[in-house]
């Protein structure tokens, strides 16, 4: 909560706010070979449906809007197929790139869509997959665009203990394992967003951003599973008269389930129900929109009393998106053609999976953001939401809000993209596998932190002069913000 000396509110923003949600689910038996160490190629059941859920974001005046959505799937290897699902969407709707924020909720139990991928066993089914998304994902915006109504989206944050560190020494090698460690000290934050309609004081949708791997589920899961993400939606929707719940994966670079990696689906619906009852209880705690509580004055009665009251206040209307570009240091990778040769030669299931996605990241590389590694920051009121398109470490989060301690800072990972992850400095050298398949070197997370840091301070504090209006209007036309 925000707090003065004398009255305490929840991080807001008033404007005209949309849901909308849309199927995606796959067909059974389709390829999704998402581990190393799976020995099937095709998923055999569907433990939970897939889903495209969108918010649209719009200030009173309606004269630009944000749209954030989220996918159930995993991540984009190819920087393609993210323009082609958000090509046409920003087509219909007017939006220039930082206007539209598609974030993966990062299930490991999910297709992918690649053309690639279409030759392996069940690839036949990919392309159906890949229409269904593209479709889902299109409806769940326009319904989005077309409910928008008068509202209010308030934050809090409060805490779960669904994660744990993810890096353990393995007693006997001394090597870091990519697991839960019951010594290291997680960021337990669980920041929750609340859309209420002003007419009817309804509950529009739920937002719920925490920072933990989608990996309850590994190599011996047969099903198609939005992992945890399922049943975390299903507690939070029951509790709200089924408004549809939005999970905003956070920066869980390093950070894990307790209980993963596992071939029971049950285990995904436990880890969501922890997930879901913390977003609930956070939920509960909230202020009612578009109030404070005040201090009254002090009461006798006996002891001398602090009495305070709920008033209103004047809810922050400011939207305005922005993208900048970072230049990172760069890693020194293989060849196409040497990571050809690996493939080939691969002697196991494992090293044929790691040296497939390091070719896709390769790729990803030469073809992507040619301007550079994009951060997306999306002002909301006293809300920002921080994008990048990496597997960043909680360490992001952690720096962010604690330079910003009045804002709710959300931040989110696999966002319009996806490059490896993205450790601090001080990971790189320790031969972890996040340090050894990070697509920059040393130091990107702290620039990547510098750059969104100073991003939001200018969007939170910079007046909106002639000056500061012509300069946006003209960056808008460069098709990025001026950042």
């Amino acid at each position: 909560m925000q707090q003065s000396d004398q009255t305490e509110r929840d991080p807001a923003f008033r404007g005209v706010i949309g849901v909308g949600r849309r199927d995606m689910t796959p067909e059974i038996g389709i390829y999704c070979h998402m581990w190393g160490s799976a020995t099937h190629d095709q998923a055999e059941t569907i433990h939970r449906p897939l889903f495209a859920t969108a918010i649209c974001i719009q200030n009173d005046a309606r004269d630009r809007r944000v749209i954030i959505a989220t996918i159930d799937y995993c991540w984009f290897p190819s920087y393609r197929t993210v323009e082609e699902l958000c090509a046409p969407i920003r087509a219909e709707f007017n939006l220039q790139k930082h206007e539209l924020l598609l974030i993966v909720t990062h299930s490991h139990s999910v297709p992918q869509v690649d053309p690639e991928f279409e030759s392996r066993p069940g690839g036949d089914k990919i392309p159906a997959f890949r229409a269904k998304l593209h479709r889902a994902l299109q409806e769940a915006v326009r319904e989005a665009v077309a409910s928008a109504a008068p509202a209010i989206l308030s934050w809090t944050s409060g805490q779960c203990t669904l994660a744990r560190k993810r890096d353990f020494p393995d007693p006997e090698s001394g090597r870091i394992l990519c697991g839960p460690n019951p010594a290291g000290v997680p960021d337990h934050t669980v920041l929750v967003g609340r859309v209420t309609a002003l007419t009817s004081g309804r509950t529009l949708a739920t937002l719920v951003n925490y920072a933990c791997h989608p990996v309850s589920l590994g190599g011996g899961n047969r099903s198609v599973s939005p992992d945890y993400v399922g049943a975390l939606s299903e507690t939070v929707e029951a509790d709200t008269g089924g408004a549809p719940c939005l999970f905003l994966h956070g920066p869980s670079g390093n950070q894990t389930p307790r209980d993963c990696y596992a071939a029971d689906p049950a285990v995904a619906d436990a880890n969501g129900a922890i997930l879901g009852h913390a977003a609930l209880s956070a939920l509960h705690g909230m202020l009612p929109p578009g109030k404070c509580l005040s201090f009254k004055g002090p009461q006798n009665s006996g002891a001398p009393l602090a009495i305070w009251e709920t008033r209103d206040f004047d809810v922050d209307t400011t939207l305005e998106a922005r993208v900048t570009y970072a230049r990172l240091p760069p890693k020194a990778w293989p060849t196409i053609a040497e990571i050809d040769e690996a493939i080939a030669t691969a002697q196991d299931r494992a090293a044929w999976t790691r040296m497939t996605r390091l070719r896709q990241f390769v790729i990803n590389l030469a073809e992507g953001f040619g301007n550079g590694f994009p951060i997306w920051v999306v002002r909301m009121g006293q809300a920002v939401l921080v994008g990048v398109p990496a597997e960043a470490f909680t360490d992001l989060q952690v720096e962010l809000r604690r330079r910003f301690p009045d804002l709710a800072i959300v931040v989110t990972n696999d966002t319009n993209g996806t490059y490896n992850y993205l450790p601090p400095a001080a990971y790189y050298g320790n031969g972890a596998y996040e340090q050894d398949c990070a697509d920059f070197g040393p130091g990107s997370l702290e620039i990547v932190t510098m750059e969104a840091a100073r991003l939001i301070q200018e969007l939170t504090t910079e007046p909106g002069d002639a000056k500061t209006r012509r300069r946006q209007a003209a960056a808008r036309q460069d098709g990025y913000t001026w950042a």
